[in-house]
């Protein structure tokens, strides 16, 4: 699976005071653990927990390998004010004991996607935001955006050493007005995306992607609008995309409806969710790549009675060449000769009454992608994924939560133990506290302990086509996690 999606890029930010984040984690582990990359469902809009902690820490199941030991720092500056910028940075230490060496066989893939591949030394530079706005003639709006990043990574996968930088830069500038009905935004933007390998520079790019954009909203009637917009992209190696989209939105005693179509594209790049976990100086791309071409529509309909209010989606897309690593046979990336088709389902239902509200999620995905000349299953996308969230809030005493997730059976490959997942039902909650300008918060995930190694290993009996030793994970890995900390406003 790629890392990011079809192309189409809006940056905002939404800044609101000064925020300073102490926090300090505290998992309940086996003695023996390893960092283990976990692959991001490929299903839409999967329903996940809310997450406060950073990295993992995995039972293998094997005595004598790994105890990984984690300091995370991470801290942000937030400042409301005319320009708007803000600056995140964040630094990860790792540090390793009890036999295991760098140059053993055994490797050890990613921990997630912001924790490297490998045991890495990864050293991520700030990442900085700019929003500019203004009005002209007090008719128009004017929005500038800006944003940058910058990172070098170290992985290790065994004795193969991959060092490289990801660069990004972004920058949009639009204008927004009104003509009597309508309501209309013209604008101009870039990307720029460099990815430097060192150790495998066959895989290295730079993308430049210019682009000219207009949207139009016109309100037809009381019960009607209508949207229309269309994209211009002009990518600097695989040429010239044009997206466009239209939608129209119903209102009527109390039901709202909205029925959407579009397309966009994506540049093929060689970071994938397995090549991260693998790493490149074993893969192969046989023919070159082309982009990616993804078409959606969907529906949905909502309605609102009283406190409650509720909206089921019906979705439909479909992705023309869609990039696949194989491990069968070779370790390589290629375009499916047929599309990957994706068909669903999405209800959602919130009740809101004084301090009390609780929300309920359900998502049927079904997904069938292209292999060996037959249709198949997504592998790692499960049909059917239900979530259940209550929470108890007051703004000057704090808030408790608690929180259900149901995910269901998934299809596997390449895995020596099963072709289809287990599913499984995870619990948590979260209490916070305020206290003047303090707000003291405790989260506990997994309450039930859910654990992968509880049904097979993780460790392979022998290497994969990738050299991998572990299977890919399916279910949580890092058992029951307790974590906590202090979050200070001024």
């Amino acid at each position: 699976m790629r890392r990011g999606g079809l192309h189409g890029v809006r940056c905002d930010l939404q800044i609101h005071r000064h925020q300073f984040v102490v926090r300090r984690d505290v998992e309940q582990l086996p003695p023996v653990a390893v960092p283990l990359r976990i692959p991001a469902s490929r299903s839409r809009n999967a329903p996940r927990p809310a997450r406060f902690r950073e990295g993992l820490n995995i039972d293998l199941g094997r005595p004598g390998l790994v105890r990984l030991i984690r300091h995370p720092v991470r801290t942000r500056l937030r400042r409301e004010s005319r320009p708007k910028l803000v600056v995140t940075s964040a630094q990860v230490q790792f540090r390793v004991a009890h036999g295991f060496s760098f140059g053993s066989d055994l490797q050890i893939p990613q921990v997630a996607p912001r924790v490297p591949a490998g045991l890495p030394v990864e050293n991520e530079a700030p990442v900085t935001r700019r929003v500019l706005q203004f009005i002209v003639k007090k008719r128009y709006v004017v929005t500038a955006r800006f944003a940058a990043s910058l990172q070098d990574h170290d992985h290790r996968f065994g004795d193969v050493r991959e060092r490289d930088r990801h660069e990004l830069l972004f920058g949009e500038l639009t204008a927004r007005g009104t003509f009597r009905r309508n309501t209309w935004v013209v604008g101009i933007a870039t990307e720029r995306e460099v990815f430097l390998p060192s150790d495998v520079p066959q895989f290295r790019y730079r993308y430049t992607t210019p682009g000219v954009f207009l949207q139009d909203d016109i309100e037809i009637a009381r019960w009607l609008s209508v949207s229309a917009s269309a994209r211009a992209d002009f990518q600097s190696q695989y040429g010239t995309f044009l997206s466009p989209r239209l939608s129209a939105l119903f209102r009527w005693h109390g039901w709202t409806s909205r029925l959407s179509a579009g397309q966009g594209f994506f540049a093929p790049t060689p970071l994938t969710e397995e090549t991260e976990a693998a790493g490149l100086t074993r893969l192969a791309i046989p023919r070159p790549l082309v982009a990616e071409r993804g078409r959606s529509a969907s529906f949905d309909l909502t309605r609102k009675m009283g406190p409650a209010s509720y909206t089921v989606t019906l979705f439909d897309s479909s992705v023309r060449h869609p990039i696949n690593v194989e491990r069968g046979e070779r370790y390589q990336l290629i375009n499916l000769a047929q599309p990957t088709n994706n068909v669903g389902l999405e209800f959602l239902g919130t009740l809101r009454k004084a301090h009390l509200s609780a929300t309920a999620s359900y998502t049927y995905v079904h997904s069938r992608q292209f292999e060996f000349g037959e249709r198949a299953d997504t592998p790692l996308t499960p049909r059917h994924s239900f979530g259940l969230v209550g929470m108890w809030e007051n703004g000057k005493a704090g808030r408790i939560g608690i929180e259900s997730y149901y995910t269901g059976h998934q299809r596997l490959e390449e895995n020596p133990y099963r072709t289809e997942s287990k599913a499984y039902v995870l619990f948590g909650c979260l209490a916070e506290h305020t206290f003047g300008p303090f707000r003291l918060f405790v989260n506990v995930e997994n309450l039930n302990d859910v654990r992968q190694t509880r049904w097979n290993p993780l460790l392979r009996p022998d290497r994969g086509i990738d050299c991998r030793w572990t299977v890919d994970a399916w279910a949580p890995l890092d058992g029951r996690v307790l974590n906590g900390g202090i979050r200070l406003k001024f």
